[in-house]
């Protein structure tokens, strides 16, 4: 069916409505279960969890809170890990750190202050339609001649699933999966290492996933399944 969210017209099935009206009305901070998870994400072998999560939480006071750590965060608090970074000299070392900590810095003054004209963002914003803090839904794409394309149905994109924004607390492996044998480079290295140290001082990190069915079981939320 063809309805309105977020002032732009989107096809959605009744049963992704009826979804998006419960996490719609579910209060903020609230604690959720998402049960029978299937993770695919950079695995080989795909991993299955019972998450326990805190939901519609603000992003915002996250990117604050990540914005302040970065400005006071030293190299000399960073544990170099990685062979790559090892084989670096101490002063490379502390290029690639201020680097990554910059990229980061800009990134997060960018969102906070609302800049949405480079290529990444503006994606974000044609493929996405926020509905309410921390739940977006996710439109249907092709690869198309000049690129990634919205699908169209009467003129309106295709609601493909439900994205929720998740804090988790818990996490209980059913099938432990597999992740894919990466050789990354220096730069993901060192974010890494920043990312570890910005998590020993309480800057939390979220995770977006999928409702997408086949993805889950059931979400248990506000006293609610869907």
């Amino acid at each position: 069916m063809l309805t309105t969210i977020n002032n732009r017209q989107v096809n959605v099935s009744n049963k992704m409505l009826e979804e998006i009206n419960v996490l719609s009305s579910m209060p903020k901070g609230g604690f959720a279960t998402l049960c029978g998870y299937v993770a695919t994400s950079g695995r080989v072998a795909p991993e299955v969890a019972d998450i326990n999560f805190t939901s519609r939480f603000s992003t915002e006071n996250l990117y604050k809170k990540k914005l302040e750590a970065l400005k006071g965060l030293t190299f000399e608090e960073v544990t170099i890990k990685g062979d790559k970074l090892k084989a670096l000299s101490v002063s490379k070392q502390r290029e690639q750190f201020k680097a990554c900590v910059d990229k980061m810095m800009l990134s997060l003054l960018k969102t906070l202050e609302g800049e949405r004209t480079d290529a990444h963002r503006q994606s974000h914003d044609e493929f996405y339609i926020q509905v309410c803090e921390g739940v977006k839904l996710h439109l249907e794409t092709i690869k198309g001649e000049n690129g990634t394309e919205l699908v169209l149905d009467n003129d309106a994109p295709i609601a493909s699933s439900i994205m929720v924004s998740c804090l988790d607390v818990g996490k209980k492996v059913i099938v432990k999966g597999e992740y894919k044998k990466v050789n990354s480079g220096t730069k993901v290295l060192m974010d890494n290492c920043i990312n570890n140290v910005l998590k020993e001082k309480g800057v939390k990190t979220f995770k977006t996933r999928s409702l997408k069915e086949g993805k889950y079981d059931t979400l248990k939320i506000g006293g609610k399944v869907i």
